[in-house]
Order: C-alpha cells, then sequence, then structure tokens
C-alpha cells in the first residue's frame, strides 16, 4: 500500500494515491467489497473460454462529487473495474486509467484470473 494511503488509513481492492508535494497528499479509495451489500460483480472475460480471464467490478469506493450535464452536483461513489488476464505472473498491472469521472478501469495479467480444478 502507498504511503499516503497508509497515512490516512485507506483500504481497498484499489486505491489511488495523489502527490501534491512533499507534504501534501491525498488518497482514494477506488473500488473495495462492502460484505454489508454483497455488491460485488463478476464475469469471465470470454463467456466461451474461461481461460482468458475475469473482470471484477467493486462498485463501493470513496464519496466523489461530479457535476451533470446541467452543473447539478451529484454525490456517487467511485468505483473499479479489474479485468484479470490469465498468464503466469503473479501480478503486473497492464494498463489504469479512469474511463469516466471517478469510473476506472484496470487490466492486469495474473495467475489469479486462471481457471482452477478441484
Amino acid at each position: 500500500i502507498d504511503r499516503a494511503c497508509i497515512l490516512k488509513h485507506k483500504t481497498g481492492v484499489a486505491l489511488q494515491s495523489i502527490y501534491i508535494s512533499e507534504d501534501s497528499y491525498d488518497c482514494y479509495v477506488i473500488g473495495k467489497y462492502d460484505p454489508l451489500k454483497d455488491d460485488l460483480y463478476y464475469a469471465q472475460l470470454d463467456s466461451n473460454d474461461p481461460s482468458k480471464g475475469l473482470s471484477m467490478r467493486y462498485p463501493s469506493g470513496d464519496r466523489c462529487e461530479i457535476a451533470d450535464e446541467s452543473g447539478v452536483l451529484l454525490n456517487i461513489s467511485r468505483s473499479a473495474t479489474i479485468d484479470v488476464i490469465c498468464d503466469n505472473v503473479k501480478e503486473v498491472i497492464v494498463e489504469a486509467q479512469e474511463s469516466s469521472t471517478c469510473q476506472y478501469h484496470l487490466v492486469m495479467k495474473s495467475y489469479y484470473g486462471c481457471p482452477t480444478t478441484r
């Protein structure tokens, strides 16, 4: 976990740390699992081929204020969608972007995205 997030006592599945200066920083939880809401969404990346990986959406991040088309301020939760491509590595972040305001999309490669047999 990044130093800014430790100092702000923030935890979650996906975190965004921002450094403005040496003594000015912030941290946002952009995705976490809330067992009280049980709102985690997940699906295979390819419904015909589970070996491709999976996608998980964590909607319960920190609150975010955005303006709609008419300028009215809305208070929404940040959310993160994480696509985990099956690969023989522990974890490699391939891409991370804010697809729309306060909505984040991350792509990673990991063996955690591979199917297992029991």
